[in-house]
């Protein structure tokens, strides 16, 4: 079954969910529908941000490019490209999942993706004041760890997804 009905899928099987709720448990029903209201209205920026920022990312540089640069060839340049991006990236992770899936799917290799999504823990925007309470040889320390983990957990996705999935293998 692809994708995009499996989505819809879950989409149907949601309302009825809520609907069910609505009918047998009004009250809780309404509850869980303030609260989903809520969550939308407090994603809803960030997502129409990554949207903006996709847009742009998509003209200035074509999924083709992207995956010259960090494809089953691109070698070293593909993982430092990964990770950079992953420390500068900001807003929650499911809002990457989708362009990260389109990489794969046109040719990115798991690890690099895989490292992106390690190395997005790395806060660069809080490195400052994890400094005032850990010392800066901590963080110096767990960051650079953090860095080569980043790494470390790529090539163990190179390695699993190639022994799963032909496709992967190099």
């Amino acid at each position: 079954m692809e994708t995009n009905k499996i989505q819809w899928y879950v989409l149907f099987i949601v309302i009825l969910a809520y609907v069910f709720l609505l009918v047998i448990y009004p009250e809780k029903g309404n509850e869980s529908l303030k609260n989903s209201i809520e969550l939308l209205e407090r994603i809803l920026p960030y997502l129409l941000l990554v949207l903006a920022l996709m847009i742009i990312f998509n003209y200035l540089f074509p999924v083709k490019v992207i995956v010259d640069y960090m494809g089953r060839n691109s070698g070293i340049r593909g993982w430092i490209i990964a990770i950079i991006a992953g420390l500068i990236s900001v807003g929650p992770a499911y809002l990457w999942y989708r362009l990260l899936r389109r990489l794969m799917e046109e040719g990115t290799s798991p690890g690099p993706v895989a490292a992106f999504l390690y190395a997005r823990a790395i806060k660069i925007q809080f490195i400052p004041l994890m400094v005032v309470y850990f010392g800066l040889e901590y963080v110096g320390i767990l960051t650079g760890v953090m860095i080569v983990a980043s790494v470390v957990i790529g090539i163990l996705m190179e390695l699993i997804m190639g022994l799963f999935y032909p496709m992967y293998r190099q």
